[in-house]
């Protein structure tokens, strides 16, 4: 059984001042990589340690983009995760 694990991702809707590019638009092209490479190297099974969001006040655009994109790239596989933050 191959495990993807990823942690501290910290999801977010603003770019931080000392951001010059559209950081919400990075974050999400990390995200799918993070996805790729899963997919790439056969993961049936995905380990999140928590801290996937960076507050609790995140837009639901921006929850349903990370929630679709789970479902359409993982659709049938097990993603396990610690419901917290910090």
């Amino acid at each position: 059984m191959i495990l993807g694990f990823f942690a501290d991702f910290h999801g977010t809707h603003e770019t931080p001042r000392c951001r010059t590019d559209d950081f919400p638009e990075v974050q999400k092209n990390k995200f799918l990589q993070i996805l790729d490479i899963f997919d790439m190297n056969g993961c049936k099974h995905v380990l999140s340690a928590g801290d996937f969001w960076d507050s609790t006040k995140i837009p639901y655009r921006t929850v349903n983009w990370y929630l679709g994109t789970l479902v359409e790239k993982w659709c049938g596989f097990t993603i396990y995760s610690v419901a917290g933050q910090h």
